[in-house]
C-alpha cells in the first residue's frame, strides 16, 4: 500500500499553482480587449459614423425617388399603350383624362363614354402623391419639348391643345384614333384626326402632326424636383423621359 499525500499539502499545492498563474503575464493584445474602449474612442467611432450617413443618405433618398417617378411614368407609358390598342381594338377614339379630384393621387382614365368624367368601368391608372401632373402654362417645367427636335413633330399639350375647354363638348388632352394614333380635333363635329390644324404665323391656320408630352414632377427630400415626360409621336410610339440636371439651372432630356 502506497502512503496517500496529506489533505494539507494537496491544497499548499493547488493555491502555489493558482498563484503562479496570476503571476503569468497577459498579451498586450488581450490586455486592450480587456479593458474595452475609452469613452474618447467610442465619440469618435459615432463621428465616423455620423459623417458617412451624412454623405450617402442623400444619394440613397435621391436613388429611391428616382426609381419611384420612373415607376409611375413607366405604369403611364403602359396604360397609353394598351389605351391605343382599345381604340384601334374598338374601332372608334377615344381620349386619355385626368382625374384629379382626390388629394391623395391623380387617375388618369380612359374616356369610354366619352362624357368627360370618370367611371368605375373605365380602364385607369393611379399616380400616387407626391408625384404631380404640372400644367405647363401655371407651372415651370424644364425646356425641350417646345420645338420638333426631340419628337419630329412639336408636343401639344393640356394648354396647346385644339381640344376645346368645354366640358359639355369635349376635354382638353391625349386621345388616339381607330388606328390607334394620337389625334386631335377642334370640333365637336369634327374627326380626330392625326394632322390637325394650329395657329401659324400671323393666325393663318397651318397642318400640324399630332404628338403629345406628359410631365410628371417628383418633390424631392432636398427641396429640388425631379421631371419625367411622357411622350407620343405621331406615328404612335411612346417613351419615357428623365431630366438630367446639369446643377446649373439647364440639363437634357434622355
Amino acid at each position: 500500500m502506497f502512503p496517500k499525500p496529506s489533505r494539507d499539502k494537496t491544497v499548499a499545492s493547488l493555491r502555489e499553482s493558482y498563484a503562479e498563474r496570476r503571476q503569468t503575464p497577459v498579451p498586450s493584445a488581450l490586455q486592450g480587449l480587456q479593458q474595452g474602449f475609452s469613452l474618447l474612442e467610442l465619440i469618435v467611432a459615432i463621428a465616423i459614423v455620423l459623417v458617412l450617413a451624412g454623405i450617402t443618405a442623400p444619394k440613397v433618398f435621391r436613388t429611391i425617388e428616382s426609381q419611384r417617378l420612373q415607376t409611375a411614368a413607366r405604369a403611364y407609358a403602359t396604360f397609353l399603350q394598351e389605351s391605343r390598342y382599345r381604340a384601334e381594338q374598338d374601332g372608334q377614339w377615344y381620349e386619355v383624362l385626368l382625374d384629379q379630384t382626390d388629394p391623395n393621387y391623380t387617375i388618369a382614365y380612359l374616356d369610354i363614354n366619352g362624357d368627360g368624367a370618370r367611371q368605375a368601368s373605365e380602364p385607369t391608372v393611379q399616380i400616387p402623391q407626391p408625384i404631380t401632373v404640372p400644367d405647363p402654362a401655371n407651372v415651370a417645367v424644364p425646356a425641350g419639348f417646345g420645338n420638333a427636335n426631340l419628337l419630329g413633330a412639336t408636343p401639344f399639350t393640356v394648354d396647346t391643345t385644339p381640344f376645346t375647354w368645354n366640358k359639355a363638348a369635349q376635354m382638353p388632352g391625349l386621345a388616339f384614333n381607330e388606328r390607334g394614333l394620337p389625334c386631335q380635333r377642334a370640333a365637336v363635329t369634327a374627326p380626330c384626326t392625326n394632322t390637325t390644324q394650329i395657329n401659324g404665323a400671323g393666325g393663318a391656320l397651318v397642318a400640324a402632326p399630332t404628338a403629345w408630352v406628359t410631365y410628371f414632377a417628383y418633390p424631392t427630400a432636398t427641396s429640388g424636383v425631379t421631371y419625367a415626360a411622357i411622350t407620343v409621336t405621331p406615328a404612335g410610339r411612346i417613351k419615357v423621359w428623365n431630366f438630367q440636371s446639369d446643377g446649373a439651372g439647364g440639363g437634357n432630356w434622355r
